[in-house]
């Protein structure tokens, strides 16, 4: 028995389409942003995205497989549902195939994405419109509208996230992935981003607790393993992590509600890394990566370096007031 079959490319999908009266036009969209040929392919695969930073469609699923996925999407153009039939394929490593149908009108887009310096990336997206002979001419330039407003559309909350990889990357953080199959992309517990272990310690910070504001966070460090934001809560102080560890979303936008904070790309929460009662006491927590010293009237967050215990370490776990990660008494 034969293997499976797939598509090779864009143009030989269209060219099976050369016995019948259906004929393709294409136009080109190129947009440059940081990240690396992997980054994107993960940004088109990511469907646990699609529902928190898109929200102009609803999907529902048929199929779910490594490099296959197929639903219907039910589209929202100038405020009425349409409901499309999709399917996406990696065709191979830096390079994607999509095709839509809507009525009599067939969508297809391939996707490659060449590398460039500096952990920066050149994305190339071909479109097609396939349609009868006689309609192709009139569908040709409104759909071709169409397809570039949604493009930007999407684009406005993807690129901030290619381009949030692409820093990552130039810090140095590890991410390891080479693959991401579609349905390990909706695994939001999954563990992507590692520390770096060339990043250069924040100094220590002595912060007072008066001066931590109620709802808007004060941030500490930059938003890597080492960063975290402390927000006043009612008659407490708690202290959140700035890096999701699951893709590397920085979570300094991300909603606070009911004493926990929802990552901006996939939902995700997370709780506090620890909770100061106020009036506080003098205590200590230490985590991997920080030793925190709490006075009645300051925190002192006082950075602590990579190690071989900590080099897989999770910076958003909770942590318990003198104690390590790891059952060390703090000093």
């Amino acid at each position: 028995m034969k293997g499976p079959w797939t598509v090779a490319s864009q143009a030989e999908f269209a060219s099976s389409f050369g016995r019948t009266n259906y004929r393709f036009k294409y136009f080109d969209l190129v947009l440059e942003s940081g990240g690396d040929p992997i980054d994107i392919i993960f940004n088109y695969k990511d469907l646990a995205h699609l529902k928190v930073v898109h929200n102009t469609f609803d999907i529902f699923y048929s199929h779910i497989s490594e490099d296959v996925q197929s639903c219907v999407v039910m589209q929202k153009l100038f405020g009425l549902n349409f409901p499309l039939t999709h399917m996406a394929l990696q065709l191979d490593e830096n390079r994607m195939f999509f095709h839509d149908s809507f009525l009599n009108i067939l969508l297809t887009s391939e996707v490659v994405a060449e590398p460039l310096p500096e952990h920066r990336v050149k994305v190339t997206t071909t479109y097609g419109i396939g349609a009868p002979r006689l309609l192709l001419p009139l569908a040709f330039p409104v759909l071709k509208w169409l397809l570039t407003r949604n493009f930007h559309v999407l684009m406005e909350g993807d690129a901030p996230m290619r381009d949030r990889r692409g820093d990552l990357r130039r810090w140095g953080m590890r991410l390891p992935r080479t693959t991401y199959p579609f349905q390990d992309t909706l695994d939001l517990r999954a563990r992507h981003v590692f520390p770096s272990d060339t990043v250069a310690l924040p100094e220590p910070a002595t912060i007072a607790l008066a001066s931590v504001p109620s709802g808007s966070p004060l941030m500490f460090g930059r938003s890597d393993n080492y960063g975290v934001q402390i927000v006043r809560r009612d008659d407490a102080i708690e202290v959140y992590p700035r890096m999701c560890p699951h893709e590397g979303a920085c979570l300094d936008q991300g909603a606070f509600k009911e004493r926990s904070l929802s990552c901006c790309w996939h939902g995700r929460r997370f709780g506090p890394i620890f909770r100061i009662e106020l009036p506080a006491q003098p205590t200590e927590f230490v985590g991997p990566f920080h030793r925190f010293i709490v006075s009645p009237a300051e925190l002192r967050i006082v950075p602590i370096a990579l190690n071989g215990s900590t080099v897989e370490a999770d910076w958003t776990a909770t942590i318990t007031p003198r104690t390590t990660m790891y059952g060390e008494r703090g000093a």
